[in-house]
């Protein structure tokens, strides 16, 4: 997972109302495989930014049981960005 990249590593911004409370942090979805140095890397070379920190937590399925029919959804990767406190990563256009 070495020298990828970045937009193979962060695959999308997960823009929701409980990651706009968060200041400084953003939340990305991320390839499964990723480590938190190679998104740390990613990060910092695509929106020009320095890192403080990463967190990352893998969500696992989730079965829903309408009727008969068993659905479930994919295991996502997500990774909580905090940045230092003079950075900003500009959402303009970026929103997918």
């Amino acid at each position: 997972m070495t020298n990828l990249n970045p937009r193979i590593v962060l695959r999308q911004l997960i823009n929701t109302e409980k990651s706009q409370q968060q200041a400084g942090t953003y939340v990305f979805e991320v390839e499964r495989d990723a480590t938190k140095h190679t998104v740390k890397s990613a990060v910092e070379n695509l929106f020009n930014v320095k890192v403080q920190s990463v967190r990352t937590c893998i969500q696992h399925n989730v079965v829903r049981h309408p009727g008969q029919r068993h659905t479930s959804s994919r295991l996502t990767k997500k990774a909580y960005v905090t940045l230092h406190a003079d950075q900003e990563i500009s959402l303009d256009g970026l929103i997918s």
